[in-house]
């Protein structure tokens, strides 16, 4: 009974802490962030996935204000968002330290 709108936006900031954290446990576990690097990582990843945030939504409520149902509208949004998402935060979130 929720517009599918809001129901995007909400899964959507689910998944993107639920991804942070993960990524931050296991994916980058040699760079894993603690402490306030794990509060500035979580924002820095939130700033980095909103450009995604935004094309998952946007494309998904096109696609579902279009006929196409909803939980393909919702995944194809979510698919084409992560894309992005994953580029961002490997390049700004976990950036790798500089060899000297």
């Amino acid at each position: 009974s929720i517009d599918f709108i809001y129901a995007q936006a909400g899964g959507t900031l689910i998944a993107m802490t639920t991804n942070f954290i993960i990524n931050n446990k296991f994916t980058y576990r040699d760079m894993r962030l603690t402490g306030t690097g794990f509060i500035l990582g979580l924002f820095s990843f939130y700033l980095a996935c909103s450009v995604g945030a935004y094309i998952n939504i946007s494309l998904s409520s096109f696609m579902f204000a279009h006929d196409v149902y909803w939980a393909f509208a919702g995944v194809m949004g979510a698919f084409i968002g992560s894309v992005w998402n994953y580029a961002m935060t490997a390049t700004f979130t976990w950036k790798k330290p500089k060899c000297r």
